[in-house]
């Protein structure tokens, strides 16, 4: 079964496949989650399907943001893996963080910026 989703996903959908941290399998959950590339479905979309864009909670003038709690479950954890393999792994990501962190940013702040731009990622290859 695993490998007629690796021939599926590589005949496919190889391009999600060359950002760090997806393989076959990941490749196939998120074409899943997905679905084909539709017109109007821009990264601002994607990141708010995924529950990693911020949502405004201002008031008074204030200008703030809050995490977003909302969006599909899956593909959210689908990320937040692949931001752990990167952070593992890819020397690109590491450094975004450590960038993130010497900016005052918590882990948990950084780990979700790095969500954020896989998010692009993702949606440049999908497309």
């Amino acid at each position: 079964m695993c490998r007629r989703i690796e021939r599926a996903v590589a005949d496919h959908f190889a391009p999600l496949t060359a950002i760090e941290g997806v393989g076959p399998l990941v490749a196939a959950v998120l074409i899943a989650e997905l679905g084909t590339p539709r017109s109007g479905f821009g990264v601002p979309q994607l990141a708010a399907l995924a529950g990693v864009a911020p949502l405004e909670a201002s008031s008074a003038g204030g200008v703030r943001h809050r995490l977003n709690r909302l969006g599909n479950r899956r593909l959210n954890s689908l990320l937040y893996h692949i931001a752990i393999v990167q952070a593992r792994c890819y020397v690109p990501a590491r450094a975004y963080l450590a960038r993130r962190q010497q900016e005052g940013r918590t882990p948990k702040e950084a780990r979700r910026a790095l969500k954020r731009q896989l998010v692009r990622r993702v949606w440049r290859h999908w497309c």
